[in-house]
C-alpha cells in the first residue's frame, strides 16, 4: 500500500483534494480506523478544519469546486466506478479534468485496499489517532 500511497501523493491533486477523496471513501466504507487516522493526518497536513469536519459529518464543503470533488468521490464509490455522463460533466464543470477522474479512481482503490484490510484485520486504533475517533 505504501507504493500506491506514494503514487497517489504525486497526482495533480492538492493535499486537500487527496484528503477529500480518502476521507470520503473511509466514511463510505465504514472504516473507523482509517477515518481517525486520516483526520489526524489531515490536521497535521494543514487541511482546513471546516473541510475535515464536513467530511466527518457528511455535510457539504463550502468551496464549490471541492464539494464537486467530494460528490464525485461519493459517486465513484457508490456506483462502483460507473458514474453517469452527467456526473462526469459536473466534475469537469467544477474545474477538474479527465486526469482527475483517474486520480479519484486511484484514491478510491487505495482506500478499498486499506479499509478492507483494516476490516478483516480488526486493526486496533493507535493511541496517536484516539482523539479523532
Amino acid at each position: 500500500m505504501s507504493r500506491l500511497s506514494a503514487i497517489f501523493a504525486n497526482t495533480g491533486l492538492s493535499e486537500t483534494e487527496r484528503r477529500i477523496i480518502l476521507m470520503t471513501n473511509n466514511r463510505l466504507n465504514g472504516c473507523k480506523y482509517c477515518m481517525a487516522a486520516q483526520t489526524t493526518l489531515s490536521r497535521m497536513a494543514g487541511v482546513n478544519g471546516d473541510i475535515i469536519d464536513a467530511l466527518r459529518r457528511n455535510t457539504p464543503i463550502a468551496d464549490a469546486k471541492l464539494e464537486a470533488l467530494r460528490q464525485f468521490a461519493i459517486t465513484n464509490n457508490e456506483s462502483r466506478g460507473w458514474p453517469s455522463q452527467k456526473q462526469l460533466n459536473a466534475l469537469m464543470t467544477a474545474g477538474y479534468s479527465r486526469q482527475s477522474v483517474l486520480e479519484v479512481i486511484l484514491g478510491t482503490a487505495l482506500k478499498v485496499l486499506s479499509n478492507y484490510t483494516n476490516h478483516v484485520a480488526d486493526t486496533a486504533l493507535d493511541g496517536a489517532f484516539e482523539a479523532n475517533h
